[in-house]
């Protein structure tokens, strides 16, 4: 993990993950923890948006994160912290 931290760093300015709010069982909401495979910030301009094929938004770490599933693995964090489970993962 401190390796791929570490090509986010060195390929694009920002965070080296993504959170964002979800919903979980019994409406608890948690924050859910993932690489970064975008450019910082971009959804400011357009608001939430499905990412499509050939995303301009997203950064060349980030397309080998996204192919080989890599940006989810912080989400073992939330899997621990019992926010949510392994079941629908990837």
């Amino acid at each position: 993990m401190g390796l791929i931290a570490l090509a986010i760093k060195i390929d694009s300015s920002g965070p080296v993950f993504y959170r964002q709010r979800r919903v979980g069982q019994n409406e608890r909401e948690f924050e859910l923890i993932k690489f970064r495979t975008m450019v910082h910030n971009a959804e400011e301009e357009t608001g939430a948006v499905w990412a499509r094929e050939n995303d301009s938004r997203t950064t060349p770490v980030g397309k080998i994160l996204g192919l080989t599933l890599l940006d989810e693995l912080p989400q073992l964090i939330n899997v621990l912290k019992e926010e949510m489970s392994f079941m629908g993962a990837g």
